[in-house]
């Protein structure tokens, strides 16, 4: 089944710095996004995840960061939105879980003031808006909702905060969801709590979902389909059995083994050599942003920039000299 595309990136490019002097964090990626489908977004920090997801609603806009080409949600293109409109757009077309519920949410408002004023401001606060508050608190896990209407964000717990931030988000019904390291702050049990509760809420009204993380764990339990950055640009993208089975860029394979805490001959657990700083000192001379990390790497992976191309007919992959036969068990 051909599955229609909501959110249509092209050529999408954002720099950040002063004028002349602005360094380029996401370099002209390409992807969509089906109605109804979750797409992950993975990569080790720095790699440009949370650059991407706040370009997508231009919340990370200002004098010191530029974007080029195309941002088109339902054929509307974001980058050419006026500010009134993007106004519209921010919480009722596209919204947000950001990292942070502590700092994300205002400590001056109770939590009701803060779910209502987004309501407000998309004509969604009728006479029932108290009760589809307590509603939305309830359906996302919150055991007694009457009480934590009334909180302000210091006086709940974390993963309250947590489950706060996704009724904030879903509270207008938006068509595109972004959750940036939605759990990062939490402890195991309380992110699996979270993260199944997010599932669940998202599935019931057929939303679709950028999910972005470096936990492979949550990628395996939520996504149909990873994408895989790394130095501004996507290396990889696949469905997630067939990424997780069949890996194709050395990067993809190397995060997997990491995350599967495989070991090596000698014995120790698999490691990636380097840091991502690398990528963007690399990025200047063409090369395979990766190269300088990679064990496979050849003489043409530092000269020449390889293009994220089709290698089945589910995915794609930016390498010179892909992974062939390195399937993985278990």
């Amino acid at each position: 089944m051909v599955m229609t595309a909501l959110l249509d990136v092209r050529a999408l490019s954002v720099s950040f710095g002063p004028g002349g002097a602005r360094r380029t964090i996401v370099d002209r990626i390409d992807f969509s996004i089906g109605r109804g489908e979750i797409v992950a977004l993975v990569g080790e920090s720095g790699s440009g995840k949370s650059a991407t997801a706040l370009a997508l609603s231009r919340l990370n806009e200002g004098p010191r960061c530029g974007y080029s080409g195309e941002i088109r949600l339902s054929g509307r293109n974001i980058l050419a939105l006026d500010h009134p409109d993007l106004r519209r757009l921010r919480g009722r077309a596209i919204a947000t879980i950001f990292q942070d519920p502590l700092s994300a949410l205002n400590p001056s408002e109770t939590i009701a003031q803060q779910i209502a004023e987004g309501m407000r401001a998309h004509g969604m606060a009728g006479p029932d808006a108290d009760d589809r508050i307590t509603r939305l608190l309830g359906e996302v896990g919150i055991h007694d909702p009457d009480r934590v209407t009334r909180a302000y964000p210091h006086q709940i717990s974390g993963g309250q905060r947590q489950r706060v931030m996704i009724a904030l988000a879903l509270a207008c019904d938006p068509e595109l969801l972004i959750a940036d390291e939605p759990t990062t702050a939490l402890d195991v049990t309380v992110q699996t709590q979270v993260l199944a509760t997010l599932y669940r809420a998202v599935q019931k009204r057929g939303m679709s979902v950028l999910i972005i993380t470096h936990d492979m764990g949550v990628v395996a339990g939520m996504a149909d389909r990873v994408m895989v950055m790394y130095g501004g640009r996507i290396v990889e993208s696949a469905p997630v059995e067939t990424l997780f089975a069949l890996p194709r860029h050395p990067y993809t394979r190397a995060l997997l083994d990491c995350a599967r805490h495989v070991r090596d001959a000698s014995g120790h657990y698999a490691t990636i050599p380097g840091t991502a700083e690398t990528a963007f000192a690399l990025r200047a001379t063409q090369g395979c942003a990766f190269a300088p990390r990679c064990r496979r790497a050849r003489p043409a992976c530092f000269t020449h920039q390889p293009e994220l191309a089709e290698c089945s007919d589910t995915g794609r992959v930016a390498c010179h000299f892909p992974l062939v036969g390195s399937k993985i068990d278990g």
